[in-house]
This record gives C-alpha cells, structure tokens and sequence, in this order.
C-alpha cells in the first residue's frame, strides 16, 4: 500500500504516507498506551515536528537552501525514455542545420532554441569552442562530472538526513524506558516514546529508503541520457549525415519504444 502510494513522480505526494504514519500513530497511542488527551496532543506534535525539522529547515551541505526545496526542483516528471527521444530530436535537428548551414551559423542560431536538458543546452555551445573532437569530448566530461557532483551531493544530504532521525529516536527510547524503571516515568509515557521510536523506523523503511531508491535509478537514467548527448554531439561536430546520427542515438532507447512520434516541445523547436 505505501509503496504503490509513493511511486507518484512528485516529491511532495511523499506527504502522504507520512500522515498515514503519524495518523496511525496518533490513533493508537490512546488505546494501546491509555494516554489522556494532553499526552496524545504532545506525542502527535513530536511526530509531526521530526519530519518538518528534518526536511524544510536549511541544509549547510546545500547552502542554506532546504533538502525538500532541492528534491522538488531536481523533480522530474517526464518519462526517461521520452526524455531520451526528445533529445534525440534536438540533436537531430542540430545536425540537420549545422550540416545545411555549418557550425559557425549554428552560433546566432542558439539562442532561439530551447533544448530540453540542461546538460544539452551547457554542451552544445562547446561546438563552437572545440578546436578537435578531444576537445569537446573534454568539455563535456567536466560538466559530466560537475552533474555528477550534483547528484551524489542530493543523495548525500538526504540520506544523512534521515539517519538523524534513527539515533535521536532510538537515544529518546531508551532514556525513557531507563526512566519509567526508575519511577520517575510511567510506563504509558515510556510506551509514547516507543511509539516515537516505531515511528522513525517506519517511515525510513516505508518513505525515504524508497525515496531515495528512486532518485538513484533517475540518476542511472540521467547518466545514460547524458552519455547519448555526448556522443550526439560529436556526431554533430563530425557532421554525420542526421537520419545516420539519429539511428545510432536510438540504440539508447528501450527495445518497446515507439520513436515514430515527436514531442510538442521538439516540433516547437522545428518550426524555426
């Protein structure tokens, strides 16, 4: 049920395991834990607060900017393979004109075009600045590797995130049960920060393990879509005749993947 809930692309729909978590919680805690109301009050703000603490307070490994602001801008909801035919379309559309008209002219025609990635649009503008095929191979493995960067640095941060919710919650567990053997807790208040424990665990296992899951095959996609531009563009740059360029990029595609059709976005970049 969670799974099959979270596989939406957006990152937000995320929210709502979480609250079927915290509602689940919140629910037993008066009638397995007999809690009075103030107790069940303060056991659903400590469940609603460690998300929000973990997610939308500023990360310094991302420059201030909040780990749930960076997943939802490194959201994606096109389709990897339609994302790959659509830069296949532009980089045949590329080779087309700069076959026609030469790369030199292709220089005041790039700032017309609106290409799809953004590790095409960095790229295509070292067509003009590469003296030989070395070097504009070159030119892209270094935005390769700053992509690259960008990624592990995402996947790093949320995953250091979410195990600080582990330690805290398990620390916060046993303090408690340590203090309701002394007496100076009771047992209900024990079994509430049990269930705080139980809680954190869960919706690792539930949401984030396979949060993170998904943006490591986004990534493997990614990688593979930034390699067929790489490749396009050298073909580019050696003028290979389009319909040829387009029959080698194809090879990234899936097996099922119909690529007689073509995006409205890459039919509005072929009106030009």
């Amino acid at each position: 049920m969670i799974k099959s809930i979270f596989m939406p692309k957006r990152r937000k729909e995320a929210v709502l395991p979480l609250l079927i978590l915290t509602a689940g919680s919140i629910a037993v805690a008066p009638l397995a834990l007999g809690l009075s109301l103030l107790e069940t009050a303060v056991l659903a703000s400590v469940l609603i607060a460690l998300p929000l603490w973990g997610f939308f307070t500023p990360n310094t490994a991302l420059e201030g900017e909040s780990l749930w602001q960076s997943l939802d801008v490194y959201d994606d909801i096109t389709p990897s393979s339609q994302r790959i035919l659509d830069a296949i379309d532009e980089l045949e559309y590329t080779a087309t004109f700069a076959r026609k008209n030469g790369l030199v002219a292709l220089e005041k025609h790039l700032p017309r075009l609106n290409y799809s990635h953004a590790y095409l649009r960095k790229c295509v503008n070292y067509l003009l600045d590469a003296k030989n095929e070395g070097d504009l191979r070159q030119f892209c493995q270094t935005q390769e590797h700053a992509f690259q960067a960008e990624d592990a640095l995402l996947l790093n941060t949320l995953f250091n995130s979410v195990q600080q919710f582990l330690p805290v919650a398990s620390f916060i567990n046993a303090l408690a049960v340590l203090l309701a053997l002394k007496g100076v807790l009771t047992p209900e208040l024990a079994g509430a920060s049990f269930l705080v424990s139980l809680y954190a665990w869960a919706s690792t296992r539930a949401v984030w393990m396979p949060l993170m899951e998904h943006f490591e095959r986004h990534n493997q996609a990614d990688a593979q879509l930034r390699k067929m531009i790489q490749e396009g563009l050298q073909g580019v740059w050696k003028q290979v005749h389009p319909q040829a360029l387009r029959r080698d990029l194809e090879a990234y595609l899936p097996a099922y993947e119909d690529t007689a059709g073509r995006s409205s976005q890459t039919q509005e970049l072929l009106h030009y």
